[in-house]
C-alpha cells in the first residue's frame, strides 16, 4: 500500500487514522516516539515517512506495516 500511495494521499490516511483515534499530533509523537513535525510534514503531504517512521505509525496504530 505504502507503494502505491503519494505523500498526499498518506498524510490524509495519516491524519484521518489519528482523529479516528482522537489523539492530537503531539499525542502521536509521544505515543511513536517521533518528533511532532514529522507527524505534522507527512499529514501536510510536504514528506513521505522514512521506514523507522513508518513502522512507529504502524506499531503506534496497531496494524500490520505490511498490507
Amino acid at each position: 500500500m505504502l507503494l502505491t500511495m503519494d505523500k498526499i494521499n498518506f498524510g490524509q490516511w495519516l491524519q484521518s487514522e489519528r482523529e479516528k483515534r482522537d489523539l492530537s499530533q503531539s499525542d502521536l509523537a509521544r505515543i511513536t516516539g517521533l518528533h511532532r513535525q514529522i507527524i505534522n510534514k507527512t499529514e501536510n503531504g510536504v514528506s513521505m515517512p522514512a521506514v523507522e517512521t513508518y513502522l512507529a505509525l504502524a506499531k503506534a496504530f496497531g496494524i500490520s506495516p505490511v498490507l
